[in-house]
């Protein structure tokens, strides 16, 4: 008899259609010959885990239907078994797998379908985290607005599109048929988890889309101002960059506004 940890590796490969010899290890009952018991665990396994991607894509499985989600669950799991402790990150590699695997790579949006909705899981799962309020923008005084910078709650997070993928997940969601899928002309997204725990998404205009990256990045307001300076004119800019920063802080994507410390 091999020692438990052993054991317990071989019963794991098993589950995984790896291993089979663990079924000499294996007593019978009255009713039921060990590989007939070992079967029911590997099924149950293999169900759970088809439940798991269910859960974490349920707008996806709607996209696909019952037939076509099965097909894609079973040869998921078995390109990428179960190595992490946590159901919530098992299907991570879901979107590489529909990007790299017929039938489903012949239909791009799949795969920005499953990566949108792993990035929901990402925004709902993220630490906690102070929200800035106006008041703290407010209490900068406007010589001290050049040096400050902005730190991000930690459930934002960007998606970039190429598909019509987030209006398809948005209909399915309400209950209306998909539209037909069709490229788009390239969008940037913004997801997070709002004030009231439920995950937020909004399409970023391209001026946000710039400032949000540089504030990512961790540049000053005065830095992000002059990346805008590509697409706003110069008289504008200030005006614009501070609109952004103050939707931002209502919406609760910023975290705090930190003053330079040579303005303190």
């Amino acid at each position: 008899m091999p020692e438990l940890r052993e054991l317990q590796h071989r019963f794991m490969a098993f589950l995984q259609a790896q291993d089979d010899g663990v079924a000499d290890f294996v007593t019978r009952d009255e009713t039921l010959d060990a590989a007939t018991r070992l079967e029911i665990y590997r099924n149950a396994y293999s169900i759970r885990l088809t439940k798991s991607i269910e859960t974490d894509h349920p707008e996806l499985g709607r996209y696909l239907g019952d037939d076509l989600f099965k097909h894609m669950a079973s040869g998921y799991i078995c390109k990428y078994p179960s190595a992490v402790s946590s159901l919530r990150d098992f299907g991570e590699r879901l979107p590489d797998y529909l990007a790299c695997t017929e039938p489903f790579s012949d239909n791009p949006i799949l795969a920005e379908i499953a990566l949108f909705e792993r990035k929901l899981l990402f925004a709902f799962d993220a630490a906690d985290a102070s929200r800035a309020r106006i008041e703290d923008l407010q209490a900068i005084p406007p010589q001290a607005w050049p040096g400050m910078r902005v730190a991000m709650h930690p459930s934002v997070c960007t998606f970039a599109v190429r598909w019509n993928s987030i209006e398809s997940w948005q209909a399915l969601k309400e209950g209306r048929p998909p539209p037909t899928a069709a490229q788009t002309a390239g969008q940037s997204w913004v997801l997070w988890r709002g004030v009231d725990r439920l995950t937020q998404f909004r399409k970023l205009s391209p001026e946000g889309e710039v400032m949000l990256a540089g504030l990512v990045q961790d540049r000053t307001f005065s830095e992000v101002c002059e990346l805008l300076l590509e697409l706003v004119a110069e008289e504008q800019v200030s005006s614009v960059a501070a609109g952004l920063l103050l939707h931002w802080v209502e919406a609760g994507i910023i975290s705090a506004v930190q003053r330079s410390p040579t303005d303190l």
